[in-house]
């Protein structure tokens, strides 16, 4: 396109614009950093059912997969950013934690029940989860 151009100047303008090289592999990396929120944000999105029982998962997945990208030399650039959406992402996560809803989907999923939590959460917090669900039960 700047080639194409007649003027000088606008040709320089243009051309100022072109991205080199080192900035072409952050923008590879910053889409790459943006590829996991993107699998997050498709877990909540059906028109066919219910999504609640992924919500913990892809919360868990997406904060994990930002919070090491941060520590890793490669995505200095974007550690502090990444870093406040892990921040933002542990508010999310914690307002899981005020409604029962949350785990309560998750145990009716046939597909996965309790397993999900036997597999990725500690001892201490799955007999919070079934405490949860005793708790829902009774009433």
């Amino acid at each position: 396109m700047g080639r194409q151009e007649r003027s000088l100047k606008k040709r320089a303008k243009i051309d100022f614009l072109q991205l080199s090289a080192a900035e072409w592999t952050r923008v590879g990396q910053f889409t790459d950093l943006l590829s996991y929120a993107d699998v997050a944000q498709q877990a909540f999105s059906s028109d066919r059912g219910s999504t609640l029982h992924l919500a913990i998962p892809a919360l868990e997945t997406l904060h994990k997969s930002w919070s090491s990208r941060a520590e890793r030399p490669k995505y200095t650039r974007f550690a502090r950013a990444l870093k406040a959406a892990a921040t933002k992402l542990d508010e999310y996560y914690e307002r899981t934690t005020n409604s029962p809803a949350y785990i309560i989907a998750m145990l009716l999923d046939p597909t996965a029940k309790i397993a999900y939590f036997k597999k990725h959460w500690p001892s201490n917090l799955l007999d919070d989860v079934l405490t949860c669900a005793e708790n829902v039960f009774k009433q």
